[in-house]
């Protein structure tokens, strides 16, 4: 028997009258639309080929799908490039040589805010943080590294090169991060830089920002049916030609729920009892990423570099010294490591802090995806939100519920599974570096501690409590991402155990059923069962193997977290061991000198 006799009891589908969402789309290669959709994926619906997207486009068309995210190390390099020399002056001379023309240059220069000057590219506020901030504040510091190592040393016998070198670093690990978002840039989007506005504006630029975006994707309209298109293309999939099947009464509220045109649980190809996969995942997108960035890490934020700021200037005034230095020489370093310091950490806190925010809400998105498929699954005002008219008109108990016993359903499942897991992906990859090169700094911070202690160099004790500090702060803050990257990574396996019970559970129904008169039910199971199996082994491979959660290159589990703990805590221990094995001494100010 086959599956289209099999599912000869599907009513035919109705056409909806809903009013939903114009989409607005910023995507460079392509413009979604759902009259295009409709047409390009009718015939397909719950057939294999809606998970082979790109045999059915034709072949004009499929350089318009977006491919997977590809790290561009020629991106980074560049970036650090330009983030790493002072602005004004250098990068936009390195603009100049390294752009394919002056044109190029000058766009790129203007866009990337080398040198900020024109209302063209920003508004003015933009200009003038620029202007009167950004720059006085790189040339501050890189001015005063420079004299803290290279200074008359009469002039500066009350600063420790330690605290601006750690300052700088601060600024280092920023470029770093910055270089790692254009790394992860579409080639099309990187290509438009070189263009000037509107090919790119500054709202473009905002979208592609952790720290704009994507800590609030529901601020920027679009932004999340964009990356739920990227998502679907990058894995060939087309949701919208997939349907779960459900009770008619779950399906009546959601088929009637208004939302965005692409996205709709109504099709021309679904029946009255289906609605569709991509309905089903972007309402989970939603719900998920509408979770707020959390107030006490927006406290954190702040109350941090304020304490770190804090340390040198009261260590100094307690020892009986300046709060910045006797001379003009010392007053400029030593303004510029508080600058420094508060300035160049609040963004790496916030990347920090936004990676973790951004682990929960991918772990919560992915535990509401299996929520579905556990009996009695997943509130439709919980699915749908509480101020949705449908909701209302439908008693609080209704449930969205998938059953596994159906082959289609397992296959839009694991399809929306697919989509979900890469959403964002270039936000995604990102988060997974920026909490690793956060820990790279905590290394090796302790590391130049340890080098402080065990090699008996001249340092100031204010610095030992700045360098504590600063790992105290940022080893927390990457351990709370990885806690988070943990739980996500996690949910593979509880989903695989599971599946694994659905399966066991199926074979025993098999076992039950009589051949004789019960053949559909039988042929439906078997179909349902050996996808699952299917969906088991992709699980584990896709989630566990080829691409799974990472920090620091390793898959994020319970030993990774136990493991950073440990060597941050190792690191720190043998400093204090080294600094009691060394007889370090300081004296009235504070000092240490060998």
């Amino acid at each position: 028997m086959t599956t289209k006799q099999i599912d000869d009891d599907r009513q035919a589908p109705v056409r909806s009258d809903v009013e939903h969402q114009q989409h607005n789309s910023s995507l460079i290669r392509r413009t979604p639309s759902r009259e295009v959709d409709d047409a390009r994926l009718s015939g397909i619906h719950n057939s294999h080929t809606a998970a082979n997207i790109r045999t059915v486009v034709g072949l004009d068309k499929v350089d318009e799908l977006h491919e997977p995210i590809v790290f561009s190390w020629r991106q980074f390099w560049t970036t650090l490039l330009y983030e790493t020399l002072p602005p004004v002056i250098f990068s936009p001379l390195a603009a100049l040589l390294i752009e394919p023309s002056r044109e190029a240059a000058w766009h790129v220069i203007q866009h990337r805010g080398l040198l900020a000057t024109s209302t063209r590219y920003r508004p003015l506020p933009s200009v003038l943080v620029f202007c009167l901030m950004q720059y006085p504040m790189v040339y501050l510091i890189h001015i005063a590294l420079a004299v803290a190592l290279f200074g008359p040393a009469d002039s500066l016998i009350m600063v420790d090169p330690w605290q601006i070198t750690l300052a700088y670093g601060f600024n280092f690990v920023r470029n770093l991060i910055i270089s790692v978002k254009y790394g992860y840039l579409r080639p099309e989007d990187t290509a438009q830089l070189r263009r000037a506005p509107p090919h790119w504006d500054e709202d473009r630029t905002d979208r592609r920002l952790i720290f704009g975006g994507w800590r609030s994707p529901g601020n920027y309209p679009g932004l999340i049916e964009d990356e739920l298109t990227c998502a679907m293309d990058e894995n060939n999939i087309a949701l919208q030609a997939m349907s779960f099947r459900i009770d008619e009464d779950s399906s009546a509220t959601l088929r009637e729920h208004p939302t965005n045109e692409l996205f709709t649980a109504a099709t021309p190809s679904n029946a009255n009892n289906e609605v569709s996969a991509g309905f089903v995942a972007h309402q989970l997108l939603r719900r998920a990423y509408s979770v707020p960035f959390p107030k006490h890490y927006g406290a954190v934020v702040m109350l941090t570099p304020l304490l770190l700021i804090a340390i040198p200037p009261l260590t100094r005034w307690h020892r009986g010294l300046h709060l910045l230095g006797d001379t003009g020489l010392e007053t400029l370093v030593g303004t510029a490591v508080l600058l420094g310091c508060f300035f160049g950490s609040v963004p790496v806190f916030v990347f920090g802090l936004i990676s973790a925010h951004d682990f929960n809400r991918r772990a919560r998105l992915i535990s509401s995806l299996g929520s579905l498929v556990t009996y009695p699954g997943i509130p439709l005002s919980k699915l749908l939100g509480n101020t949705s008219e449908a909701t209302q008109k439908t008693a609080p108990e209704a449930h969205l519920f998938i059953s596994l016993k159906n082959a289609n359903n397992v296959f839009a499942w694991m399809n929306c599974r697919k989509t979900l897991r890469s959403f964002g992906e270039g936000y995604y990859q990102r988060t997974q570096v920026y909490t690793s090169i956060l820990l790279g700094y905590a290394f090796l911070c302790v590391f130049a501690l340890n080098i402080i202690m065990w090699g008996q160099l001249q340092h100031h004790v204010s610095t030992v409590y700045l360098i504590s500090f600063l790992v105290f702060a940022i080893a927390s803050i990457a351990i709370a991402s990885i806690n988070k990257a943990t739980r996500l990574q996690g949910l593979s396996r509880i989903h695989r155990d599971m599946i694994k019970q659905e399966v066991f559970l199926q074979e025993k129904q098999l076992l039950e059923l009589d051949p004789a008169s019960q053949q559909v039910d039988i042929q439906r199971l078997r179909q349902a069962k050996t996808l699952l199996q299917q969906v088991d082994e992709m699980i584990h491979f896709q989630e566990e193997i080829y691409k799974p959660t990472r920090v620091l290159g390793q898959a994020a589990t319970q030993n990774v977290l136990n493991s950073t703990f440990g060597l941050l805590l190792a690191g720190v221990v043998f400093a204090v061991e080294g600094s009691g094995g060394a007889r370090i001494v300081y004296d009235t100010f504070g000092w240490f000198m060998k």
